[in-house]
């Protein structure tokens, strides 16, 4: 019985690739083993972290200190940023930024400060960067000096979720619009406006090395001031610094709303409740009436009448004099909208009453607080406003001194760093490229001939005559100086010589018998720059034949020279003349004409190079000389006698 040994060969491949199969299968099961078991450790790992980390943050709470990290020495010049854990919002770290995330909040022990909205903190109109494009262009141009701004912010919005019924907070938008930069903007309808400082840097250098810690301490020593001064104007007060790529149209921006932070940290007796629960429905409507004819960012209310009273926090003494504590309320038109989370500018308006009348922040009733939310009074009665009453844990410090203070904002990503406004892709591309010729104009005026009239130049109408190699680059020329309508006379098709010296032709031009060459410029011209009007005029051909003009007419070996034509631009045309020889004409008399046929080609040279040969060799320079010895020989005796009676 034989054996079949390809058969063999083939069983014992067969069955070592399915042995090399089931090895790998057995690898693979080996790396998903070990790689759940690792997964097992770290997490284990990170919940015995996080309740170590828990249980110390308890232990600080338990104890009523709130420390500054030691990162954080220089919270005040805001170089530092607040952190938060977000597993324990009742904890508080001085070493915060306004911003963290969409839902970051600065907590105060039991109660909490909300940056929500300085998480996307500022919307920044497009009619913003218009305005300020157009300030630097024609006020600021190569100035750093900071000006002053305008924004505007609302209390803060909710919308209800029609499946859950919940409530969503809406975060409130710091905005800055295109009248930002005039003496008075145009404020929006229950919203109060928060004035700033506006710096603007020339390169995105000098952006990046500014001194950001000694503009946040200025920026905090004029809030301080202000509440020294006994003003609340600046409590929401705020910085913008600016770099503006007016050629890409891209505007990166950083802004810091200063805040300040107290310590010890106040204290929430029990907790935020529904404006209706601290009020009556009467007083509610009476204060939102109130509002409603002049909105107020901080206000004083007395309850003690049949219906509230509502006054500026500047006139605290007056307003509250022999009010008990308990019928006295602070209040604040508030950007958040989270049920337990005030807005940012109840802590400057603490830190304002802390360092006036310290004597009511540390009343043991405590300080009613009513974070004013509504827009209009309530349908259903649901009132949107909070109210809370805010207990000191003992004596302020920074009563006289000054308190230290956070305030820059974060990026999208999280961190500490400018925006970037990008408005290129939602512009015309024809708008863009107007606008872009427009600036380089302006900074070729600012640094070569600032008595450069553009609008002038726009105004101006070129005609050029002839749509050659100077045509086109004439045209060019125009066109970058900012002539905006140009008009080509030309009467020659694009043939294929002209693209390598004609920059507005192209070897498409000059197929099928070629282009017009004045009608292919000006569509070249419109190509390159939409903004201009050019137009292109096909002039009649030149004559031939019997008509053409004969250069040898004139009898001269030179032909015709330019005193013998005559040109009439109605017509396109030129025209030879024909009138009696001067002797001593430069350009055709017999003396020149005899010289050249002499000697030839020299005589040019000499024409050409030596300045008066023409006039010595026709006698041209002595005609002066004659002309005066001619009025020498002039009888110009007058008689006096006539003269006299004349006068």
């Amino acid at each position: 019985m034989g054996v079949n040994i390809p058969f063999l060969v083939v069983a014992w491949c067969d069955l070592n690739g399915a042995l090399r199969t089931v090895r790998n299968y057995l690898k693979l099961i080996a790396k998903f083993a070990i790689i759940a078991y690792m997964t097992i450790i770290f997490a284990a790992f990170s919940v015995s972290i996080s309740v170590i980390a828990s249980s110390a943050a308890v232990t600080s709470l338990l104890e009523l200190k709130v420390e500054s990290s030691p990162n954080s020495a220089s919270t005040h010049d805001g170089a530092q940023a607040e952190h938060i854990s977000g597993s324990l919002p009742n904890v508080l770290t001085t070493n915060m930024d306004l911003s963290l995330a969409t839902m970051s909040v600065v907590a105060l022990r039991d109660f909490t400060f909300d940056y929500t909205h300085l998480y996307t903190p500022t919307f920044t109109k497009p009619t913003f960067w218009h305005a300020l494009t157009n300030l630097k262009i024609d006020v600021l141009q190569l100035s750093d000096e900071s000006i002053p701004i305008t924004a505007s912010y609302s209390p803060g919005r909710s919308i209800v979720d029609r499946e859950t019924g919940r409530e969503i907070a809406l975060g409130c938008n710091i905005t800055v619009g295109g009248d930002a930069f005039t003496d008075n903007p145009q404020i929006p309808a229950n919203s109060v406006s928060a004035t700033g400082v506006f710096k603007n840097f020339n390169t995105i250098e000098e952006f990046k090395a500014i001194d950001k810690t000694a503009l946040f301490n200025q920026l905090t020593d004029e809030v301080w001031e202000g509440i020294t001064q006994g003003s609340t104007v600046a409590l929401t007060r705020f910085l913008l610094i600016t770099f503006a790529d007016l050629k890409k149209y891209k505007y990166y921006y950083w802004f810091t709303f200063p805040a300040f932070v107290a310590k010890p940290a106040w204290e929430l007796d029990g907790e935020w409740i529904p404006g209706g629960q601290g009020f009556t429905e009467e007083a509610l409507i009476a204060i939102a009436s109130s509002l409603h004819s002049s909105t107020r960012p901080f206000f004083l209310i007395r309850s003690s009448g049949s219906a509230p009273e509502i006054a500026p926090v500047e006139d605290f003494d007056r307003f509250f004099e022999g009010v008990p504590q308990q019928h006295r309320t602070i209040a604040f038109l508030d950007p958040s909208a989270l049920p337990t989370n005030p807005g940012w500018p109840l802590r400057n308006l603490l830190a304002y009453l802390a360092h006036r009348h310290p004597s009511f922040v540390s009343a043991p009733e405590g300080i009613r607080v009513l974070c004013w939310r509504d827009t209009e009074v309530p349908s259903d009665g649901h009132w949107k406003s909070r109210f809370g009453v805010v207990k000191s844990q003992g004596s302020k410090q920074g009563t006289e001194e000054k308190l230290t203070a956070v305030g820059w904002e974060k990026n999208v990503q999280g961190k500490l760093g400018p925006r970037l406004a990008d408005l290129a892709p939602m512009m015309d591309p024809a708008r863009l490229a107007d606008q872009a010729v427009d600036l380089n104009l302006k900074l070729m005026r600012w640094r070569i001939l600032p008595s450069l009239d553009l609008d002038k130049i726009a105004g101006t109408r070129c005609l050029l005559l002839g749509a050659g190699t100077l045509g086109c680059y004439v045209a060019r020329t125009l066109m970058g100086w900012g002539v905006r309508t140009i008009t080509f006379v030309d009467s020659a098709r694009v043939s294929f010589s002209n693209p390598v010296r004609q920059p507005l032709f192209e070897f498409e031009d000059c197929l099928h018998g070629g282009k017009l060459k004045a009608a292919c410029a000006a569509e070249r011209l419109k190509k390159i720059f939409p903004g201009v009007h050019p137009d292109g005029i096909n002039a009649p051909p030149p004559p031939t034949g019997k008509d053409a003009p004969d250069p040898h007419s004139s009898g001269s070996v030179l032909g015709l020279v330019p005193h013998q034509l005559r040109g009439f631009l109605a017509e396109f045309r030129n025209m030879p003349i024909t009138g009696a020889a001067y002797s001593r004409c430069t350009g055709c008399s017999d003396t020149v004409l005899e010289a050249y046929e002499k000697e030839g080609f020299p005589v040019l040279l000499r024409a050409f190079n030596e300045p008066g040969y023409l006039e010595a060799l026709t006698g041209l320079d002595k005609l002066y000389d004659e002309g005066e010895a001619a009025l020498a020989s002039v009888d110009w005796d007058i008689d006096e006698g006539e003269g006299d009676e004349d006068m």
